[in-house]
């Protein structure tokens, strides 16, 4: 174990734990994405499910889950402070080097499902050239949404763990979703449907958003975990 760098110590502990959970989300993800952009060309199929909804299942909804599955996984097994130092008493590690740790891991964790996101838009647009026009346009705004979403979710439960909210892991999960989940749909309602940015542009003001919230979100926890014992 890297004893020199307590955060790189962190992080290879992070993944030695967690791999397996991670890649097996995003691996169960990329073949039910793969069967639904086949499957959805069938003539059987296509009569049955509108073409709205068939769309949705290519461009939407696997960013939504190729992109929050490792993320969520993470927060969810993530440990305080007090939690941390007692399962791995030989790891040094102080309170902001630590935070900084859970916060760099959720930074990179919102990259992790992207290759899987992008081999199913591949077998989509193969399958299917007509649906490229939607992924350049909706998958890429989502795309945006989905990096600011995960990292604000983040950084409010990370923060919120020492407020009441903090009491209860499922109620402070709920709020740090929904409350993430409307910041993204109110800024997409601002930037597409006010201001009516392209898609790009879009995409890349909800990334840069999410990159402001981030830091903030560390700077605060690093705090709070200089002051309260969690």
């Amino acid at each position: 174990m890297n004893t020199k760098n307590p955060i790189k110590s962190y992080l290879a502990q992070s993944v030695h734990t967690n791999w397996k959970h991670v890649l097996l989300a995003l691996f169960i993800i990329l073949i039910a994405g793969v069967i639904t952009v086949i499957a959805r060309n069938f003539p059987a199929i296509a009569g049955v499910i509108s073409e709205h909804i068939s769309t949705e299942m290519v461009v939407d909804f696997p960013v939504k889950l190729a992109m929050g599955a490792a993320p969520i996984i993470l927060i969810i097994k993530s440990k305080t402070y007090s939690e941390w130092k007692e399962l791995k008493p030989n790891i040094l590690i102080t309170k902001k080097e630590y935070t900084t740790g859970i916060f760099l891991e959720q930074f990179l964790s919102a990259f992790f499902g992207v290759p899987v996101l992008a081999v199913i838009w591949v077998v989509a647009s193969v399958a299917d050239p007509g649906i490229v026009d939607n992924i350049l346009t909706t998958g890429l705004i989502a795309v945006g949404q989905m990096f600011l979403l995960v990292w604000t979710m983040a950084s409010l439960v990370y923060t919120l763990q020492f407020t009441r909210l903090g009491k209860n892991d499922q109620t402070l999960a709920i709020v740090c979703l929904f409350t993430s989940l409307w910041l993204a749909v109110a800024l997409q309602w601002v930037f597409g449907g006010i201001i009516g940015l392209p898609a790009m542009l879009s995409a890349v003001l909800h990334t840069l958003i999410g990159l402001i919230v981030l830091p903030i979100g560390w700077v605060i926890t690093a705090r709070l975990y200089e002051k309260v014992d969690l």
